[in-house]
C-alpha cells in the first residue's frame, strides 16, 4: 500500500476519527474496514495514517465497496471476535442490536459484526465511549477485591 507520498506505507496503519486516534492495525483490509465502521458510525473525518504520520489517499478507502444491507446468511455479532452472540439478516439490525448488546454487556469484551463466512464486517463502540481498557478497569475495581 502507499501512502499520499507514493512511498510504501508504513505499519502500523493507525485509524483517526474527529480527531481522536481510535484504532491501529497492521492489516490493510481490517485497517480500511474499522475506518468504514467509524464513518458509518458518524466518523465524518475519519481517515488512515501510517506509521510514518502520513496520510492514505482517501480515494483508496472510498473504493472501498459498503456490505451488503442484507447479505444470504445475514450478520453475526461476535463477542471477542470468536463467540456468537446473535445473528440478523440486516445490517441495520445487526448495528442496533450489537450496540445495544455492547452497551448492556457488564464484563469487559470486544464486539464486532460479522458476515456470514466470518469475515469481520466492523467493530462496535461504546455509546458512552469507553474503551475497553476503561470497562476493564472499572469492572476490576467493582468486583475483584483489592490486596490488603
Amino acid at each position: 500500500m502507499k501512502n499520499c507520498l507514493g512511498d510504501e506505507a508504513a505499519l502500523p496503519y493507525y485509524i483517526w476519527a474527529n480527531g481522536d486516534c481510535d484504532a491501529k492495525s497492521e492489516d490493510w483490509v481490517e485497517a480500511k474496514a474499522i475506518c468504514l465502521s467509524l464513518i458509518a458510525a458518524g466518523g465524518k473525518s475519519a481517515h488512515i495514517v501510517d506509521a510514518d504520520g502520513v496520510e492514505v489517499p482517501v480515494d483508496e478507502i472510498d473504493a472501498v465497496q459498503q456490505p451488503p444491507e442484507s447479505p444470504p446468511g445475514g450478520y453475526f455479532i461476535m463477542m471477542d471476535y470468536e463467540t456468537s452472540a446473535d445473528h440478523r439478516n440486516t445490517l441495520t439490525e445487526a448495528r442496533q442490536r450489537g450496540q445495544e448488546l455492547c452497551d448492556s454487556e457488564q464484563v469487559p469484551c470486544s464486539w464486532s459484526i460479522h458476515d456470514a463466512a466470518g469475515e469481520l464486517v466492523e467493530d462496535i463502540t461504546r455509546t458512552d465511549g469507553r474503551t475497553l481498557g476503561q470497562v476493564m478497569q472499572a469492572f476490576n475495581t467493582q468486583h475483584l477485591k483489592q490486596p490488603r
